[in-house]
């Protein structure tokens, strides 16, 4: 959405910075951990979450300048 505010995209950055810690806590159990099977949908999951965390930083950063 090209008319997000900044305050949208914080609220919606700090939902994917959730849901990237609940996937990192998933991973360190240690019945996934050492199954590399079980393991990698979770890192492609993570993966998806912090490409589009990059976008929303950028896209905050550049609506933080021009304010």
């Amino acid at each position: 959405n090209p008319c997000q505010t900044a305050t949208q995209l914080e609220k919606e950055i700090t939902a994917l910075e959730q849901q990237i810690l609940a996937i990192e806590a998933q991973m360190s159990d240690p019945a996934i951990s050492v199954d590399s099977a079980k393991l990698a949908p979770f890192q492609h999951e993570r993966e998806t979450i912090e490409s589009r965390l990059n976008l929303l930083y950028d896209k905050w950063v550049m609506l933080s300048d021009k304010s």
